[in-house]
């Protein structure tokens, strides 16, 4: 059985909610989060946004194609695009 043990907490997803109002763009978050628990993987980073602003999954998808030392398919500021399109399209 494949079985995955979510790596952030409620806490965490909050930190990354409170990040985002304060201006942070979703590319800065994941890499702090990345920098603060250095053995999280894809998953866990998408698992982090989706519980941070309820997002689907088709929205998280993105972070997929994104890594923190740039050799992802996509920029920082591909990512920030993709994600901040996602989190305003489910934010009041």
């Amino acid at each position: 059985m494949n079985y995955h043990e979510p790596k952030f907490n409620e806490a965490a997803a909050a930190l990354v909610a409170s990040k985002y109002r304060e201006g942070w763009v979703p590319s800065r978050i994941l890499r702090e989060m990345l920098i603060l628990y250095p053995d999280a993987s894809t998953l866990d980073l998408m698992e982090l946004m989706q519980n941070a602003f309820n997002l689907p999954y088709p929205a998280v998808q993105c972070i997929g194609g994104w890594w923190i030392d740039g050799t992802g398919e996509l920029s920082d500021t591909e990512l920030d695009a993709f994600l901040i399109e996602g989190i305003a399209n489910v934010s009041p």
